[in-house]
């Protein structure tokens, strides 16, 4: 069932899939990373085994006329936000980085915040030959989905920094591209365009954890409960510290209000009608972020905190035919199948799973 929807739209093509493995560490956590691509288009579906996720290509790579395999691939990681800004109008997308009246924020500690990169840069650098002359035939990319929209804290220490999402690990919506990397047709040209140089596009996905609730996000989708004085403290970007931040949610707040965010169906986050996070690798809540139930067998709906936002953004009709068109809907084959777009609509090449070991 977990290959069910990587493969859906696809059944007229043969694979064979090839699962590569890696450590790396990002941060301060260790994190146990797992590659799978899309190979042989001769070999049998039936050949696909990975506990992790499998990518099917669905577009054709044209360029780089030499033999290509993943065995012998020269891969270059890049972080979208750390590249090149080749659109400035999308800088500062969901008012990141911005004071309550639309002004850019002064004085701001830039080490957790957007710097500018999109697709549109990494496209620039493409076209000008940057990666064909490193002689790299695939970029491992960061998520492309859409973050959190708000800033965390950095770190313990007062005062801290405005900490946001730029790095892609902390996923708000898994349907669309996050507007400060740009938008999907943006996103879509810089596939084809590494294609057409020979090169494949592995895209970093995770699967474990939904990103932290952020003052922003919850007075924006109406989940949880702030406190009065949030947004003063909040746009100010500076002299943040993790104490007063937190000081501005109410976390005793009642089942209610915080089941209008994802629902203890979907993650353990240790609030008020959620579970808590349990000790094991699977069910641990890691770095306190909600933690997926992909080790759950329960059929869910669509979460409350998805519902809104497709609503505010009229996509409401459309994701939820595409939600019922899930069979089985646990929380992984959800999660597998949104995931799965990707490769359909714009042929990823492959995918990197993050804190594989805890999904």
């Amino acid at each position: 069932m977990f290959l069910k929807y990587f493969m859906k739209g696809l059944k007229k093509m043969k694979f064979s899939g090839i699962k590569k493995s890696l450590s790396v560490v990002l941060s301060a956590a260790s994190i146990i990373s797992c590659f799978s691509f899309g190979a042989s288009a001769t070999a049998k579906t039936a050949d696909v085994q990975t506990s992790a996720a499998t990518s099917f290509a669905s577009k054709p790579v044209t360029g780089n006329a030499g033999k290509f395999s993943w065995d012998n691939a020269t891969v270059y990681f890049l972080l979208t936000d750390r590249w090149k800004n080749g659109n400035t109008s999308n800088d500062h997308s969901y008012k990141r980085g911005l004071k309550a009246d639309g002004s850019v924020a002064s004085g701001i500690d830039e080490r957790g915040t957007f710097h500018g990169g999109d697709f549109a840069g990494l496209t620039q650098t493409i076209e000008d030959g940057y990666f064909d002359d490193l002689g790299v035939n695939a970029i491992w990319l960061s998520a492309a989905y859409e973050q959190i929209h708000g800033y965390v804290v950095g770190n313990d220490s007062s005062p801290s920094f405005a900490h946001y999402s730029y790095h892609g690990y902390y996923v708000l919506d898994y349907t669309q591209t996050d507007a400060n990397f740009g938008t999907a047709a943006e996103f879509e040209k810089m596939v084809d365009t590494a294609h057409k140089h020979g090169i494949r596009i592995v895209m970093d996905i995770v699967m474990n954890h939904a990103g932290y609730n952020s003052l922003y996000d919850m007075d924006e989708y109406g989940f949880g409960a702030v406190k009065s004085g949030w947004d003063s403290y909040y746009y100010a970007h500076n002299n943040i510290n993790n104490k007063d931040y937190h000081s501005y949610i109410d976390y005793e707040a009642a089942a209610s209000a915080w089941g209008k965010w994802w629902g203890g169906d979907w993650v353990r986050a240790g609030l008020p009608g959620y579970e808590q996070g349990g000790s094991d690798p699977v069910t641990q809540s890691l770095q306190g972020l909600p933690d997926f139930k992909t080790d759950s067998s329960k059929s869910v709906g669509i979460p409350s905190l998805l519902q809104t936002k497709w609503g505010k953004e009229g996509r409401l009709s459309t994701e939820t035919a595409n939600f019922n068109s899930v069979g089985n809907k646990t929380v992984t084959n959800v999660l597998s199948y949104w995931l799965s777009q990707w490769v359909e609509k714009y042929g990823i090449d492959g995918f990197r799973c993050d804190t594989a070991k805890h999904v």
